[in-house]
């Protein structure tokens, strides 16, 4: 940075010298407006990548949001169906227990009225002594 304020000083001197220094003004008001023009393009191209990443990883982003919705449906349907397979299984052995129960009930009271009724019949028949 010195040696370039250095070489401006010595440009200064010689265009004052030789009585040209409005020609010096305008050549390092050209420079600032070209330095500006050239700082205001890398400031547009640095724009441009930035929008560029910007919109790539919104993409991405938005794949692996819809990645990860698509696996969490797909395990949600999942975890449903095992729920639904769960309780039917054991709506299923309720059912099954019960009707088992009510067959078992069924016998018993059979068997229980057969007895009843058979102590009944021989109650009341006629018992006769042998002589």
């Amino acid at each position: 940075m010195q040696l370039y304020n250095a070489a401006l000083r010595v440009q200064r001197r010689f265009y004052a010298r030789s009585g040209e220094f409005s020609t010096f003004a305008l050549c390092c008001a050209l420079r600032t407006s070209h330095e500006r023009e050239m700082e205001e393009k890398r400031h547009e191209e640095l724009l441009g990548r930035w929008w560029v990443v910007y919109r790539l990883q919104l993409k991405f982003r938005g794949l692996l949001r819809r990645r990860r919705t698509r696996t969490t449906v797909r395990l949600q349907k999942a975890a449903l169906l095992v729920q639904r397979n769960f309780r039917a299984f054991s709506r299923w052995s309720f059912t099954h227990q019960l009707v088992a129960k009510t067959r078992a009930a069924r016998a018993c009271q059979r068997l229980h009225r057969s007895r009843h009724a058979r102590r009944q019949r021989a109650a009341c028949r006629i018992q006769v002594r042998p002589a």
